[in-house]
């Protein structure tokens, strides 16, 4: 209880702790055993690994201020080297990257869809043009038979970006 306390502080947060009866050595009468993860603020030479294979070591570290940003304002969170992607001929990365590009924008249309909706107070035009851009979005479902309230509602789960299975 309170040794779990002390040792999970604003940054750390236990994962797993076990309490056991240790009857290899006398003098001691129980095993604790606790597993933490920490949280630390990355740095210059701190080893970063993805899902895909890659691998590198962080050279530079910015403020968001001086990082590069899109057209459109969206600021850019990591840069990679270009020269790792096609050095592993890692063809999941580049989909992965440009369906999560495709997914964001998707995002920000269906985030603009539900403003109008909530600021017309569901007017039937906005709820039709949600039905067309999920349409678009996914060509297989037939939004036309469905009533307003499920299509807001795939709208509102769809906000934060489309699924792409791949």
């Amino acid at each position: 209880g309170s040794l779990i306390k002390q040792c999970s502080n604003g940054l750390d947060t236990v994962v797993d702790s076990k309490f056991k009866p240790n009857k290899a050595d006398a003098n001691v009468i129980e095993a604790i055993k606790l597993k933490l993860l920490v949280r630390k603020s990355i740095q210059a030479g701190d080893k970063i690994s993805g899902r895909h294979g890659n691998k590198g070591v962080i050279s530079r570290v910015v403020l968001a201020a001086d990082m590069p940003y899109m057209a459109d304002g969206t600021p850019i969170d990591i840069i990679l080297n270009p020269l790792s992607v096609p050095s592993r001929m890692n063809l999941g990365q580049v989909l992965e990257t440009h369906l999560g590009l495709i997914s964001y924008k998707w995002g920000l249309e269906f985030k603009h869809i539900l403003r109008l909706h909530d600021q017309l107070n569901g007017n039937d035009s906005v709820v039709e043009l949600a039905r067309l851009k999920l349409s678009e979005l996914y060509p297989d479902s037939d939004f036309s038979c469905c009533d307003a309230v499920s299509v807001m509602e795939t709208v509102r789960e769809t906000c934060e970006g489309a699924r792409f299975a791949c």
